[in-house]
């Protein structure tokens, strides 16, 4: 994958994490303090090596403590 780029989001649109490589995870943490239990949106596009077309991918993950 080229062009690789995930971002999370809090229910109010806040954006918490962007990560722009394969090996960058979010933990559940901004600026090293949890976040509360819920549900996060992330959007993750990248482009298909040797075509450049863009894929974008959308949906959301529920946050357990």
């Amino acid at each position: 994958m080229e062009q690789l780029q995930f971002s999370v989001y809090n229910r109010g649109g806040q954006l918490l994490f962007q990560a722009k490589g394969q090996g960058e995870k979010w933990d559940g943490r901004v600026n090293g303090q949890l976040q509360e239990a819920g549900i996060y949106v992330w959007v993750l596009s990248y482009a298909q090596p040797g075509t450049l077309l863009k894929t974008l991918l959308k949906g959301t993950s529920m946050l357990i403590r």
